[in-house]
């Protein structure tokens, strides 16, 4: 019986050149765009004015900047930002976001620095407090050597951020500032609270209002329920919540102090 020749693979051939020819002019078609002086960077346009000076990208072909290195620099200059992006803008702009980040509290360490609710640090302005803004303090043994732009995973300034997400979530507390969070004892955390006292019925419409301020004791954990519990709390007290030193949450029952206990004490 007589051997058959294998057949030649005239069609895989004819496919392997067809696919190689496309590659090719494909190929071709992109080097040659990458050199036209169409799509070279003419404009560069920012969010924020006067910031950076990108001018050095100018002339550049907009499909070959390393968009994501641009702004990866961008961020380690200015970490006053949280999000820093550069976008093509066909044929021959670059448009730069820069999005701010949004301070959550002061840290008192050997200088003010802002905290933003991911726990990174940036430099807060000496002369422009923010009166909204809570202060925490306590963390100096905790954070050496604080760099503008780092986030600090600790477990001190983790709580701090929780509780004033929390309070910031509770209606109820949209009569009080926080204005202090005191982390130097994690076991005795301690929130101080601000509120309007009422004013007398003699008062005239032109009385300035006084303030009046809360301690609360709060330890580490469970950091929602003792707000959902403090804020129980000040919703049943709210027209005795003057005569009120401290409340204490550490404890399965919460302890309230009153300022007349301390009068009573003294006689």
């Amino acid at each position: 019986m007589k051997k058959q020749k294998p057949k030649f693979p005239l069609r895989l051939v004819i496919t392997v050149i067809f696919i190689f020819i496309i590659l090719f002019a494909v190929r071709y078609a992109a080097e040659r765009l990458m050199n036209v002086d169409y799509f070279r960077i003419k404009e560069i346009i920012f969010s924020e004015n006067n910031l950076s000076d990108l001018s050095y990208l100018k002339g550049h072909n907009i499909f070959l900047v390393d968009l994501n290195r641009e702004s990866q620099f961008l961020l380690q200059k200015f970490p006053g930002y949280k999000k820093i992006r550069i976008i093509r803008v066909f044929p021959d702009r670059l448009y730069v976001d820069f999005v701010k980040r949004l301070p959550a509290a002061y840290v008192r360490l050997y200088r003010l620095f802002y905290v933003d609710s991911d726990g990174v640090l940036f430099d807060a302005p000496a002369l422009s407090l923010v009166p909204e803004l809570a202060l925490i303090s306590g963390l100096d043994t905790k954070i050496f050597g604080p760099k503008s732009g780092i986030r600090y995973d600790i477990k001190e300034l983790k709580v701090a951020l929780e509780i004033i997400r929390e309070i910031r979530s509770n209606k109820v507390f949209r009569d009080y500032q926080l204005k202090k969070i005191d982390l130097a004892n994690l076991s005795n955390v301690t929130v101080n609270l601000s509120f309007v006292l009422p004013q007398p019925d003699n008062a005239g419409d032109n009385a300035a209002a006084v303030n009046d301020f809360l301690e609360v004791k709060i330890g580490p954990d469970n950091i929602r329920d003792k707000i959902n519990i403090l804020s129980s709390l000040l919703s049943q007290v709210n027209n005795e919540r003057f005569n009120i030193k401290y409340i204490d949450l550490r404890f399965k029952e919460p302890v309230i102090k009153l300022k007349d206990a301390d009068n009573n004490q003294r006689r």
